[in-house]
């Protein structure tokens, strides 16, 4: 089974090629990029970009391949505007439209997988499982909704529409002593306002990998939830970076809501999601503790 990896150069991507080359029987891989960068410690891989699969698609060979696409800027790199989250949309779907012109012409791939994040689900304190229906699943309007999941909601929908089987494979935060979130929470201040009793859709950045790779073994179809069963707070995980306990003022939540109006990612501290991988665990999928093992202060 060939795997093409768009994104392959980030965080979870690289996870996703070390997993694959640490197996008996290691898989062809492609990365697609941009532009050509080194890739010092993953030389195995073929890397490719999409101007010269354009020039010439033979160079990819979509037939039995797996699809696993992790492209798309950092959704928090920068300050989240309705016109960032509009150009971030418009990033991810010219990959996807990038594929359904090349399938015109090509060899369908078994499975198309669509990471995105879990932003999707509705932001409630309940379990919510990816074998429920797919349409109560999603972040109802009338509710206090991230931006961001109704950028997601629009992803999956486009992506689903792709001539090939797919997948929409929810991403938590993916926890790693790289990640860029782990890093840019280090660098806050101490917040003793915050609530911090909101629960945290998380995994470590290694789970996510294996996550996916089960995904592509189950042929999965429809949508699967990656997150740890081990759930975890706010405050949890500020203090495993090292900030003091947070005193519960519930009333600082109203204030990042407004916030959140000038950034939407002063709203990723308020989700609150229960969320639970049934697919995923019912094949085999065991994951770690999301705090351990991922160079973070525990705490415990």
């Amino acid at each position: 089974m060939t795997w093409i990896i768009p994104g392959g150069c980030g965080l979870i991507g690289r996870a996703v090629i070390r997993a694959l080359l640490a197996g008996p029987d290691p898989e062809p891989i492609y990365v697609l990029t941009r532009r050509k960068r080194p890739l010092p410690d993953l030389e195995q891989v073929q890397l490719l970009t999409y101007d010269e699969i354009r020039q010439n698609p033979a160079l990819l060979p979509l037939k039995d391949a797996v699809i696993c696409n992790l492209a798309g800027e950092n959704i928090g790199a920068k300050r989240l505007t309705s016109r960032r989250i509009d150009e971030l949309l418009d990033s991810r779907l010219n990959i996807i439209t990038f594929f359904k012109d090349l399938m015109r012409s090509a060899e369908k791939p078994q499975l198309f997988i669509q990471a995105s994040a879990l932003g999707i689900l509705a932001d409630m304190d309940a379990e919510q499982d990816d074998d429920a229906d797919r349409t109560s699943s999603l972040a109802p309007h009338s509710k206090r909704v991230n931006p961001c999941a109704l950028m997601l909601e629009s992803l999956e929908d486009h992506a689903q529409q792709l001539p090939c089987p797919c997948v929409c494979a929810r991403l938590p935060l993916c926890l790693s002593s790289e990640a860029p979130l782990v890093q840019r929470l280090r660098r806050l201040p101490a917040l003793r306002l915050l609530d911090g009793c909101n629960y945290l859709p998380c995994a470590q950045v290694n789970d996510c990998a294996r996550a996916l790779i089960l995904t592509a073994e189950q042929h999965f179809i429809g949508t699967v939830n990656i997150n740890a069963p081990s759930y975890i707070t706010a405050q949890e995980l500020l203090r495993a970076l090292g900030s003091p306990d947070l005193p519960p003022l519930p009333c600082f939540s109203w204030m990042l809501r407004c916030a959140g109006r000038w950034d939407a990612r002063f709203l990723l501290l308020l989700e609150n999601k229960k969320v639970f991988s049934r697919r995923l665990t019912a094949a085999g999928m065991h994951f770690a503790d999301p705090l351990a093992e991922t160079g973070l202060r525990t705490g415990r």
